[in-house]
């Protein structure tokens, strides 16, 4: 959905037969989409904090309940194993 919605309308580029720009475009997106996350958390989650502190010192920008469901996102068992 991303792939054909916003990559392929905004950079033109020949398909290859095997999938290999198209999978190595998903890679690198993926990995940007996971740093900025960490970064984000690691930049403005207070580890001394409460959680609603936390969620009141929400960085400018994001919605405080954004910010509230990504730091309870992060806070989940299954998110930490991936």
């Amino acid at each position: 959905m991303v792939y054909n919605e916003c990559v392929k309308q905004i950079f033109h580029f020949n398909e290859d037969s095997e999938g290999t720009i198209k999978k190595n475009i998903l890679k690198s997106m993926g990995k940007s989409w996971k740093e900025g996350r960490l970064r984000l958390y690691g930049d403005f989650y207070e580890l001394t904090f409460t959680m609603e502190q936390n969620i009141e010192q929400h960085p400018s920008g994001i919605d405080r309940e954004h910010w509230r469901w990504f730091l309870e996102y992060h806070a989940k068992a299954e998110t930490k194993v991936l």
